[in-house]
């Protein structure tokens, strides 16, 4: 992140720029401020100074001249302070008082808006996607020129995933007593306070609300739950489960009460909540980057299905494919076969010993699994918000058979940018008609890649955050 300036025990600086301006000015000859001054006079020249988080030096403080600025060489740095205020006075009256209280905020003071996010657990956007939707979004947030401290409620720093919003700028907080703490002495420096899920909402209303009461709350539902739930239960045909749902919308909607903006993803969602609550209500989907180069059908083999199976509407759906779908298709093509891509895949599919069956578990870069694939499939049967597997394959140009469930929110046409079949034969025919039709693939893989950069593209993206924060 740009800062004012840092300390000389960690500076790197172009042996070229070094001696452009002259190096560091004798005015602090022996010591003291002339790392400082070093750092203004890179900016009058055009530059600017950067943190770099990564870099690790162990600093002795001390150890060269002690601590006591009243004696010794340590006497200096007392009349460098007066010397550095005098020659950068004009540049000085721009900056934020001398206050301690206030070193965080004047620390980062070049941004267009600060905000604090808080959700269940680092974004790990190879994996679900909720979680690739939260990190492309913080990406936009970020462009848009916005700090981003990110809070991690399970408080679980995972490998590499960590790396990933680090290496955007973004601040990130497990939580723990220490952490707590500190985000209760910044009562005043955030611009809005987001949080995503209900678990995570409900911690900051019982932890953090009363040190941010004047912060406006932005509460990102990612997906309706108790829609979900609900939809569940119905399937299910389980008095339990519809307890559940009902509990969470209670859950729900008090959190939203308490909330000054919400987010949902889709447009049916919307419409369930604008006739529940008059809080404002913004609409913030999926965000998907298309793929510049598609191949054709030629050379491509099979059907694909990608999704988390902690989500328990995939796993669902997957069962109900091969069980019920499957058949009428191998009847038909008999050398079809079918890859299921997913982390966490359950014990029952990965003994599953099935000739047309490759069960492929976790894939890090699903590229090559996508060129390869004929047909996508999203037999979902219950869920809630936007798919995130669905958007993924449209923006490989990959055609999807999916089901009304699975097409929800994202504003589809059956027979021109996708196939939408919720019977098990009319499923299973769709299937077989975009394994042999060229034509047909051709046609709806053009129109899949256009529809999702027009509504789940970065352009329209930063658009909605844009009027979300009133930036």
């Amino acid at each position: 992140r740009p800062v004012d300036y840092c300390s000389g025990a960690a500076l790197l600086v172009k042996s070229e720029l070094l001696k452009k301006i002259n190096g560091f000015d004798t005015l602090f000859a022996p010591a003291y401020y002339e790392d400082t001054d070093l750092c203004f006079q890179v900016r009058k020249f055009g530059y600017q100074v950067w943190y770099e988080p990564n870099s690790v030096i162990i600093h002795y403080e001390g150890i060269s001249h002690g601590k006591d600025v009243s004696t010794g060489i340590k006497s200096v740095q007392e009349q460098n302070r007066v010397k550095f205020l005098t020659k950068w006075k004009n540049e000085l009256s721009t900056h934020f008082l001398n206050n301690p209280e206030v070193v965080h905020l004047a620390a980062n003071k070049n941004y267009v808006m600060r905000i604090l996010m808080i959700d269940h657990q680092v974004p790990t956007p190879d994996q679900d996607s909720g979680s690739l939707r939260i990190f492309e979004l913080i990406r936009g947030m970020v462009e848009l020129g916005c700090l981003i401290t990110f809070v991690v409620q399970n408080g679980l720093l995972k490998q590499g995933y960590t790396d990933q919003l680090s290496n955007l700028g973004v601040e990130i907080l497990p939580i723990n007593d220490e952490s707590l703490k500190q985000l209760k002495s910044r009562k005043d420096f955030y611009d809005y306070i987001w949080t995503s899920r209900p678990e995570p909402t409900q911690f900051f209303f019982d932890n953090l609300e009363t040190a941010f009461a004047n912060t406006p709350v932005i509460y990102d539902t990612v997906d309706l739950h108790f829609l979900r739930l609900r939809r569940a239960a119905q399937m299910q045909e389980s008095n339990t489960s519809h307890l559940e749902s009902l509990y969470m919308e209670i859950n729900e909607l008090e959190l939203i009460e308490r909330s000054d903006k919400v987010i949902v993803v889709s447009d049916y969602e919307k419409e369930i909540l604008e006739k529940l609550t008059t809080k404002p209500i913004h609409l913030l989907p999926n965000v998907h980057i298309p793929t510049d180069y598609i191949a054709g059908p030629i050379g491509r083999d099979g059907l694909l299905f990608v999704g988390g199976f902690t989500h328990h509407p995939n796993e669902d759906a997957v069962k109900w494919f091969i069980d019920d779908i499957l058949p009428t298709i191998t009847a038909a093509l008999p050398n079809t076969r079918l890859r299921v891509v997913g982390s966490n895949t359950p014990d029952w599919l990965i003994g599953l010993d099935h000739p047309n069956i490759d069960v492929l578990g976790w894939v890090p870069d699903l590229t090559p699994i996508y060129s390869q694939a004929r047909v996508c499939i999203a037999p979902l049967r219950y869920g809630a918000g936007v798919k995130g597997k669905v958007g993924e394959a449209m923006s490989f140009g990959v055609p999807i058979v999916l089901t009304e469930i699975a097409a929800e929110g994202l504003d589809l046409s059956t027979g021109q940018n996708c196939l939408i079949e919720n019977s098990t034969e009319e499923y299973a025919q769709a299937c077989i008609e975009l394994l042999q039709n060229d034509r047909l693939w051709r046609e709806i893989s053009v129109e899949s890649i256009s529809h999702i950069t027009e509504n789940f593209g970065k352009a329209s993206t930063l658009n909605r955050v844009k009027q979300l924060l009133g930036i």
